[in-house]
């Protein structure tokens, strides 16, 4: 959730620009299941 960025983004994850499909296909079947009534899904990684 986009609250939880800062907490992710200050330990070295930034917002995944490009997935992939595995991944572009989890946030819509979590959207699918209402899992975004609150905000949208942020997706965010880090690079080892």
């Amino acid at each position: 959730m986009p609250w939880n960025g800062p907490w992710y983004a200050a330990r070295g994850s930034t917002p995944v620009t490009d997935p992939g499909s595995e991944l572009t296909t989890l946030a819509a079947r979590e959207a699918a299941l209402g899992l975004e009534v609150h905000d949208r899904r942020v997706l965010m990684g880090r690079t080892p």
